[in-house]
This record gives C-alpha cells, structure tokens and sequence, in this order.
C-alpha cells in the first residue's frame, strides 16, 4: 500500500522543467512484487503527474538510489536547460535531453542509481509555435522501504534527521546514508562578543529551499548562538517549519495577514513584537531574510558597529547589506555608508528603538500600499 504522507514537494516555477520525486512508505508481505502506474503529461500549459490515481508535487533531483524521479515540461524548458543539467539527465538514461528545444514538450521517468523507465519527445514545428503534447504511462516495480533506511548514529541530531528524511529529500546530503551533510555546527566563541546574548530574527515564507542555505551559512558564523535564532514563518507551511526544525531551532508560524508588501510588513512587525515578548532584556535585535548567504563576519562586523546606535540617535539600524556592493565601489573594508534608504536582508536594530518609535506607528495592514 502507498501511504499518501509521503508525496512531497519542493520549489516551485511557472515554466521549464518540473521534477517530482515519489518516495515510498509501504507495508510488504514475502513473495510481493508491488508496482504502481505512473502517468505523465506535459504541454504549454499544463504538467500532470499521476501516480496510481494520486497526484503527486515537485520535487528536485537529489535523493536516495531507488527513487522514482519524474520529469515534465511546461510551456517551455531549453532555455534554462543548461548543459549540466542535460548532461545529468542524460545520465539518468535519457535519450532526448540534448534535442530539448525551444517551446519542445518532454516528459521522462527514471529511478535514481537504475534505468530510464519511459520517456517521450515531441518537437516544435517552428518557433512560433509549442510542439503537441507528450505524455507517457509506466509501471513501476518498487523496491522495500527497508532498503532506503540508513544506519545513522542514535543521537539527537540524526532523529530530527531521520524525521526530516522520511518526509522531504532535495537538500544535498542531508538524507545521504554514507556521508550526511551536518545539521549542527559547533559554537565559535566570538572575541569581546557584544552579540552572543542577542536574538536573530530569521522571516521565512515559503522558501524553504532558500531558508535551508540561509541557516546553513549562519550557525557556521562565528559567534552565533543558535538557541536564540528565532525563525519567523509567515503562513502555515510543513516544510520550512520541517527545515528549521532539522537544525533544531525555535520555530514560529502565524497567519499572514494583508497581500503584497502589506503583507511583507506585518510579517516583520509580528516577528519583532513577538520576539521583543520572548527577550525583553535584549538591547538589539538583529533580522535576516530568508534568501541570503550569511558571510562567516557577519557578526563580527554587527560587534564592531552595534555601538553606533547608542551614540547616535538619527540612526535607524545597522545593515551588512549594500545594493551596491561590487568591487568597484566597497573594496574599502575600513568604510562605512550612512544612506537614506533602509538596506534590509540583514541588519540590527536597538529593541528600545523599535519599541518606543515604531511599534505604535506601524502601518496597519489596510494603510500599506500593496
């Protein structure tokens, strides 16, 4: 039996290539061979993925050997269908990956570390146009869910691990059995460290692929304390919740409230609040948005600035985000911009600021302008 927990998602686009990734969670008996129909659609304007009457969601390529890797074009795919990406298709056993033209429709399944089990091709007939609709139908021999398991340490790291691999895959080798990816980093004590005891603010939506890399590249920062990375999701989402979770980190959601860049708003102002509530001593807070690779000085670039904010009452925050910043123009390591505009991405703030300036005054979601 397949249990429908297991259908997963990854990121998401309106065009191109789709990938999904069906994992498989049965219950066997000696002598079964199980086998599911996997049916494939693809065209202009829509992708189909049927597994046994179930429709499954994207996911991306990584993943363990014996995964059903399923591939789709909607509308069009070749022009960011680069030469890697054919080459590792066409590795997978694919035929067509380097015919993919433009507006060609292509659909494809293979198992990861096995064979090509369908594929079907139909060519353009000339630029203004898409090429018909190619689909294809297969039955798939599954293996045991036994040979997927990994013989991972017990330890507190590999059960969030183990929770996290049974319902996601598509981050590298986090779920690889011979040499997983860390999910803890250790503490680097940050010298005459101002910034140990503050909060960070982390606001994810539904990224979490984004939200991944972000955390990542902070918990290997020197000086962070991870049991006080907060991460904010805005929405009710599983997988980014699940990614956070991975790294053991303090995780909240809450309902979006407004649209567009009401919305954008309210999601921080929430995110501060809520974390002024929890860190009522904290003199700063310092925020990052969810799509950002954090540099390893990041927090000691935020130790040596924060004390600005104390002497200088016209600044608004701290920020080691420059739009900016090419080599041309910030090859000064020595220097800082003072700018009218708010940078983002990643900066601080002094908690009394925000507090007594700018928490009452915080546009309500209808006053935003979307």
């Amino acid at each position: 039996m397949i249990s429908k927990r297991n259908y997963f998602k990854g990121g998401r686009y309106k065009q191109g290539v789709y990938k999904y990734g069906l994992l498989h969670d049965g219950q066997y008996f000696p002598g079964d061979h199980p086998e599911v129909s996997v049916e494939v659609f693809s065209s202009q304007s829509k992708v189909s993925v049927v597994v046994d009457g179930t429709q499954i969601l994207e996911n991306s390529l990584s993943g363990k050997d014996g995964r059903i890797l399923i591939f789709a074009i909607k509308d069009e795919a070749s022009y960011h269908l680069r030469e890697a990406a054919r080459n590792c298709l066409k590795n997978l056993g694919s035929k067509y990956s380097y015919l993919v033209g433009w507006r060609d429709m292509w659909v494809f399944v293979a198992q990861k570390g096995g064979k090509p089990l369908g594929e079907e091709f139909s060519k353009a007939n000339d630029f203004g146009s898409w090429a018909n609709p190619a689909s294809i139908k297969v039955n798939v021999l599954l293996s045991e869910n036994s040979d997927a398991d990994c013989n991972w340490i017990d330890s507190p790291d590999n059960k969030r691990r183990r929770e996290f691999c049974s319902q996601v895959e598509g981050y590298g080798t986090v779920c690889s059995c011979t040499n997983p990816a860390p999910v803890k980093f250790p503490y680097q004590p940050l010298e005459h460290s101002v910034v140990e005891n503050i909060p960070i603010i982390v606001l994810a939506s539904d990224r979490p692929h984004y939200l991944y890399r972000t955390i990542t590249s902070l918990l290997r920062v020197r000086g962070v304390n991870a049991s006080l990375v907060e991460v904010f999701i805005d929405g009710y989402f599983t997988e980014p919740a699940a990614v956070a979770d991975l790294f053991g980190l303090n995780v909240h959601q809450h309902a979006p409230s407004s649209v567009g860049k009401g919305r954008v708003s309210q999601h921080l102002k929430t995110s501060l609040t809520s974390t002024l509530n929890m860190y009522p001593e904290s003199k700063y807070l310092v925020v990052l948005e969810d799509d950002v690779d954090v540099s390893p000085d990041f927090l000691s670039y935020m130790n040596q600035t924060l004390w600005l904010l104390d002497i200088d009452d016209t600044l608004y925050c701290i920020s080691a985000w420059n739009d900016h910043g090419y080599e041309h123009s910030s090859y000064d390591k020595r220097l800082l911009y003072r700018t009218e505009s708010h940078p983002g991405l990643g900066w601080a703030i002094r908690s009394e600021f925000y507090k007594k300036e700018l928490e009452s005054r915080w546009p309500t979601p209808e006053k935003v302008r979307i």
